[in-house]
């Protein structure tokens, strides 16, 4: 059975161990300790894992006391020990980022044993993450060029709204480390709503394929990340304490725009009127983005009677798009007007919008 304890213990057997050879050798007429050559050498093997996660823990010391041999656990976790005496052995086992752990072993009645250890980490907070690739922006309310992130949260939450995961990332050429560090207040001041930490890493990244690996001490989640011009295809290679929202990402197409529009029940023509008027002053084309992957645009308008669909359409230039401002402007002021519960937005790759109701 495993006795765990703080102190640590091949500190303690080894100074036993030293002191019990001292001892010996003062002792005059004492008859030299020797092995026995023709005795069976026996067998102890067995398998860590970490006894959170279930999983194998690679590189683990492993000593036997008191002959205080040294072996180290494989990539699946497995270790052994295959030329000990007959003889009653203290196992110890050490792994960073875990406690040491140590169980006694007896070989005297058993040629061949197997004993397997569940360790136990260090850190007490070991948190379960969500995780997608998708364009974003460094600010939502400010025009820009859609950029790619690893959106990450945890998937507790917390007394703060505004918890953050810190990371410490690394990027060499398609290899992408993100290890995970903390998770922290900034300046100590809470928003006083309960939501999870959440952090928004920048992915200046080519189309190609990248390997990511996600980090929480010495445990690596893995992903392979397809990036194309059009869409982001994530797949889990190896996974622990990270999981996807979802696999596949549409991107926005240059020169796009969403048309969001939610109405009452008597003023549900505007939906459709109003983008008739937009095609009858400028050139647009509608389309439509796969089912198979999330959409990169808003999928409908919230809050309203009537909450429709979002469309999907492409202008020739940027001018084309800036045009729409005032379409939009003297549509709200001529046909609006004071209706209530009624909203109309345009807003397009570049993150400019226009509303009904500015």
């Amino acid at each position: 059975m495993a006795s765990k304890t703080k102190i640590n213990i091949r500190t303690i057997l080894s100074a036993l161990i030293f002191v019990s050879v001292l001892f010996s050798c003062s002792r005059e007429n004492d008859t030299p300790l020797t092995t026995n050559p023709f005795k069976f050498k026996k067998k102890l093997f067995g398998f860590v894992k970490d006894s959170v996660l279930n999983r194998s823990i690679a590189g683990a010391e492993l000593t036997s006391f008191p002959d205080m041999k040294t072996v180290f656990t494989d990539s699946a976790g497995y270790f052994e020990f295959t030329d000990l005496n007959e003889d009653e052995y203290v196992i110890v086992i050490d792994r960073q980022f875990y406690h040491e752990d140590s169980v006694t072993v007896d070989l005297i009645s058993n040629d061949t044993l197997q004993i397997d250890f569940n360790l136990e980490r260090i850190r007490t907070e070991f948190y379960n993450f969500e995780i997608n690739f998708a364009e974003g922006y460094t600010d939502n309310q400010t025009p820009q060029m859609p950029a790619i992130f690893m959106n990450m949260q945890t998937e507790e939450d917390f007394e703060c709204y505004n918890y953050v995961i810190v990371t410490q990332n690394s990027f060499q050429n398609n290899f992408v480390g993100i290890n995970f560090v903390t998770i922290d207040l900034p300046g100590g001041v809470c928003v006083t709503a309960i939501g999870p930490a959440t952090t928004k890493i920048p992915f200046n990244v080519s189309p190609g394929t990248y390997s990511v690996s996600i980090f929480f001490e010495d445990v690596e989640d893995r992903y392979n990340l397809f990036v194309t011009d059009s869409s982001l295809f994530a797949e889990n290679v190896e996974t622990y304490f990270t999981k996807l929202d979802f696999k596949k990402y549409w991107r926005k197409p240059v020169n796009s725009f969403v048309y969001l529009c939610g109405t009452t029940s008597r003023t549900d023509w505007i939906y459709e009127d109003f983008i008739d008027t937009l095609k009858s002053k400028v050139a647009i084309t509608e389309f439509f983005f796969p089912e198979d992957g999330v959409k990169p645009y808003a999928e409908s308008t919230y809050g309203h009677v009537i909450n429709y669909p979002a469309r999907y359409f492409k202008y020739n230039s940027d001018a084309d798009f800036e045009s729409m401002e005032f379409i939009l402007e003297n549509y709200s002021s001529e046909v609006i007007g004071n209706l209530s519960g009624v909203a109309v937005s345009l807003r397009n790759w570049k993150n400019q919008f226009y509303y009904s109701w500015n």
